[in-house]
C-alpha cells in the first residue's frame, strides 16, 4: 500500500495540518510472545505516548480510531513504502512519521524485609522495555529503531496501602518515563534542539519549559560534515565533536537557558570559548543525556535496607 493511502485512510487533508507541525501515527503496541499482556496495559503505554506526543505541540496526532486502518498497512513498512501517486492539481507532501513497535518486557517484581517483628518493608519494581521504530511516511524509510526502558519502584510497610494498588502506580510511573522517552527520541528526528546563541557563561536554546527539567544534563554537540554510506551513498548523519555539557538552568516558554558547570570538562574556559566561537557562525545540537549523572545516595536507613536485599 503506497504512504498516501496512510494519509487518505486517516482523513487527513493538507489543511487538516497546522503550518510547521509533522503528522504522526501511533500504532497500538505489538507483544513479546513470553508477556501475557492485558490489553488495558498496551492501551495506556499508547495513551501515554499520543498524550506526550500532543502535549510538546509540535505534531497533529492521528485520531485513536483511525488507526485500526493503519495498522493494516504498519506490516508492510519494514519491506518499505513508496510514494504515493495523487491528483497533479493537490498533491499531498506532508513529513509525517509512523511509531509502532513491540513490547518486550512488562513487568513487576516485589522484595520485602523485616525491621522488627512488628514492622515489614517491601519494595515494588516495575520494568517496561520496548521496541519503537519510526519511518518516515512520506518515503517509508525507517529512520530509528531503538529499544527504551525505564523502571520506578516504590517502598512501603506493611501498615499501607495494598500491595496491588502499588504495584500498578509503578508501573503507571514506568509507562510514564517510556513513553516520554519515545517522544524525545522522535523529537530528536523532527526537531533537533540546536544553540541559538552561547557566552561565558550561559547557553540558549531552542527547546521549551514542557520538554526540560531544571538541573538536567544535555550535552552540546559540534555538526561536522555529512556521513554517507560508501557503497549506497545514503547519507548517515553529520560528524560530530562533544564540546561540553551543560545543565538546564532557566527553561522557557520559546526558550531554555542552559548553564556549564555539568561536569569538569564543561568548565574548562577553552570549551566555553570554543562553544561560543562555534554558535555564531555553526550548528551546534543538544542532546539530553539519556543516563542522567545519578544523584547522592539515599541514606535513610530503611531504604538501605531494601537496597541491600537480593
Amino acid at each position: 500500500m503506497k504512504c498516501l493511502m496512510f494519509l487518505l485512510a486517516a482523513g487527513l487533508s493538507l489543511t487538516a495540518v497546522s503550518a510547521g507541525k509533522r503528522i504522526v501515527f501511533v500504532s497500538k503496541f505489538e507483544c513479546n510472545d513470553s508477556y501475557k499482556i492485558d490489553d488495558s496495559d498496551i492501551q495506556i503505554l499508547h495513551d501515554r505516548i499520543v498524550g506526550n506526543v500532543v502535549s510538546s505541540r509540535k505534531y497533529e496526532v492521528v485520531a485513536r480510531e483511525n488507526l485500526a486502518k493503519i495498522q493494516q498497512e504498519l506490516k508492510f513498512v519494514d519491506a518499505g513504502l513508496t510514494e504515493g501517486d495523487a491528483p497533479q492539481s493537490n498533491k499531498l507532501k506532508a513529513a509525517g512519521y509512523c511509531i509502532y513497535g513491540k513490547i518486550l518486557q512488562y513487568r513487576s517484581s516485589e522484595r520485602s524485609a523485616s525491621l522488627d517483628a512488628d514492622v515489614t518493608l517491601k519494595r515494588i519494581d516495575g520494568l517496561i522495555e520496548i521496541q519503537i521504530r519510526i519511518a518516515n511516511v512520506e518515503t517509508g524509510r525507517i529512520l530509528a529503531a531503538k529499544t527504551v526502558k525505564a523502571s520506578a519502584s516504590r517502598t512501603m510497610s506493611n501498615a499501607l496501602a495494598s500491595t496491588q494498588d502499588i504495584r500498578q502506580e509503578v508501573m503507571a510511573d514506568a509507562v510514564d518515563k517510556a513513553a516520554k522517552l519515545v517522544v524525545e527520541h522522535l523529537n530528536d528526528i523532527a526537531f533537533p534542539v540546536y544553540v541559538l546563541s552561547a557566552n561565558s557563561r550561559f547557553v540558549t536554546a531552542n527547546v521549551t519549559e514542557d520538554q526540560v527539567s531544571v538541573g538536567e544534563v544535555w550535552e552540546a554537540f559540534a555538526l561536522g560534515d555529512e556521513l554517507k554510506d560508501p557503497q549506497t551513498g545514503e547519507s548517515l548523519g553529520f560528524d560530530e565533536e562533544l564540546i561540553a555539557s551543560v545543565r538546564v538552568s532557566r527553561p522557557g516558554a520559546k526558550a531554555t537557558k542552559f548553564e556549564y558547570g555539568a561536569d569538569e570538562f564543561s568548565a574548562d574556559k577553552s570549551k566555553k570559548d570554543i562553544l561560543a566561537a562555534k554558535s555564531d557562525g555553526e550548528k551546534i545540537i543538544l542532546r539530553k543525556m539519556r543516563i542522567q549523572p545519578i544523584a547522592k545516595p539515599n541514606n535513610n536507613p530503611d531504604m538501605s535496607v531494601l537496597q541491600g536485599m537480593r
